[in-house]
C-alpha cells in the first residue's frame, strides 16, 4: 500500500488504491512472523525452494495460485498492480525467471 501511494505520488483520492487479499504474502503458519535473515542457512535454503510447505501455513504453488485467480478476475484494460516480493517470485519462477 505505502508502495503504491508512493508511485502515484500520494494521491488524494483515497479510493484509487485497492487491497485484494489474493496479493498477501505467503502465510507462513507456525513460521510467521521470523525474520528469513535471522534463520539458519538450511532453513533459508529450505523456504527459498519451490517444494516448501509452510508448517500450518501455505506453499508457494499456493501462493501462486490465488495470485493467479486475482490476474483473472480483473476486467480488460490497463492496471498498476504492486505485491509482496515472495509472491510475485512465486509467480515468475514457473516462468524460468
Amino acid at each position: 500500500m505505502d508502495t503504491a501511494n508512493i508511485a502515484l505520488g500520494f494521491p488524494q483520492q483515497k479510493d484509487l488504491v485497492k487491497i485484494d487479499p489474493l496479493l498477501r504474502e505467503l502465510n507462513f503458519g507456525k513460521e510467521e512472523g521470523i525474520h528469513f535473515d535471522s534463520l539458519p542457512t538450511d532453513q533459508q535454503v529450505r523456504i527459498s525452494s519451490i517444494e516448501y510447505q509452510a508448517d500450518g501455513g501455505e506453499s508457494w504453488t499456493d501462493t501462486r495460485n490465488r495470485a493467479i485467480r486475482f490476474f483473472h478476475k480483473l476486467p480488460n484494460g490497463n492496471h498498476l498492480i504492486f505485491g509482496h516480493g515472495g509472491m510475485m517470485c512465486s509467480l515468475t519462477w514457473y516462468i524460468g525467471i
